[in-house]
């Protein structure tokens, strides 16, 4: 997407099902899509950088699926993404591990 390319990480749009939750429909399916970011060579990517962001000064709650790091765009505001790219930007330049 172009909020990360702005910053030379590499992702990609996916279909990525997302549920209702608990109450009455607790297994309802509705179709959607999110961002998934590219790993780079580091071992465990995606595991690190999950909690890199939810432990950020503006935490950040991805979903961490089969080893992939996703942003659902269901629970985004379009200028959310940006506000992501640069928060992960920010953390491969300045935490140790990336």
């Amino acid at each position: 997407t172009t909020a990360f390319s702005k910053y030379d990480i590499s992702s990609e749009i996916v279909e990525s099902p997302s549920y209702c939750g608990g109450g009455t429909l607790p297994h309802l399916k509705i179709e959607s899509y999110a961002v998934r970011l590219l790993p780079n060579d580091e071992k465990d990517f995606a595991e690190k950088m999950f909690f890199a962001l939810l432990n950020s000064e503006t935490p950040i709650l991805a979903i961490l699926r089969e080893g992939n790091l996703l942003f659902d765009v269901m629970t985004l505001f379009a200028e959310d993404i940006f506000k992501i790219a640069a928060s992960v930007n920010s953390i491969l330049k300045n935490e140790k591990g990336f």
